[in-house]
């Protein structure tokens, strides 16, 4: 199978990245509010969170890096970024070789579409060419293992069935760098004991993983590197068990 990866080593950095998003509550949508803030002398417009703070990181070919934090400490958005699909606010996102992301696997997905639509719309959605999906599409279709269902629409498929495909879509190609956010569960016992085989082979293929779980063991069986977020800022830089301990000590809050 033609795998579509670069020849050149992999690699990943950021430069004083930070990235910002403005809250729109009901408040900054309010004339009336957005008056009284004028009268004030209060700013008018919306509040903004930074969930990544001027980070600075240097990933290369060998690193399997496991992102540890709470919700809300920046581990997703870092993800979205080192895949492309936030930019960067402020700093500079640097990337070399081909990249596959885990995340929401069903984005992309029409229900009024059938099965074998799907599949074309989900490679789109992932990044692949015409090429690649025509490429792929027989594996996508036996890893799938839906059979008839392909031609119905997706919206006679029960949930399993949907992740099921998607599933199969978002791990047809192997990629240099491999973004994964939380391990995907899917299917019943037998499929999922496919989609390990299957997960696991694409991370031993990547030159390069990134991936965020709230399991410290996941973490400690596919990574070599661990960092620690909190509140958008990498606290903890270093080899996977120091960072999972790391992540378990108290800290004071403000």
């Amino acid at each position: 199978m033609n795998t579509f990866r670069s020849t050149s080593p992999a690699s990943l950095s950021l430069d004083r990245v930070s990235i910002t998003f403005p809250v729109f509550d009901y408040q900054s949508r309010s004339v009336r509010q957005t008056a009284l803030r004028l009268g004030s002398g209060r700013p008018a417009g919306p509040a903004h969170v930074h969930a990544i703070r001027e980070l600075s990181l240097q990933f290369h070919p060998g690193d399997r890096v496991g992102l540890i934090g709470h919700n809300g400490s920046g581990k997703s958005t870092l993800l979205r970024v080192l895949a492309g699909v936030y930019p960067p606010t402020t700093g500079t996102v640097r990337s070399r070789g081909s990249k596959a992301s885990l995340f929401n696997v069903q984005a992309g997905m029409d229900t009024e579409a059938t099965g074998i639509e799907n599949l074309v719309l989900l490679g789109v959605a992932a990044g692949l060419s015409r090429a690649e999906i025509s490429a792929f599409t027989p594996d996508i279709v036996a890893f799938a293992d839906l059979g008839d269902a392909l031609a119905r629409p997706v919206r006679t498929y029960s949930s399993g069935m949907q992740l099921r495909l998607a599933f199969a879509v978002a791990t047809a190609r192997p990629a240099d760098i491999l973004l994964i956010d939380e391990v995907i569960g899917v299917g019943d016992a037998a499929f999922q004991r496919r989609a390990r085989v299957r997960m696991h082979g694409l991370m031993s293929q990547a030159d390069l993983l990134v991936m965020a779980s709230h399991d410290n063991q996941v973490l400690k069986s596919n990574c070599n590197r661990g960092l620690v977020m909190s509140a958008g800022e990498v606290l903890f830089d270093g080899p996977i068990a120091e960072a999972v301990e790391f992540s378990k000590k108290p800290r004071a809050t403000s």
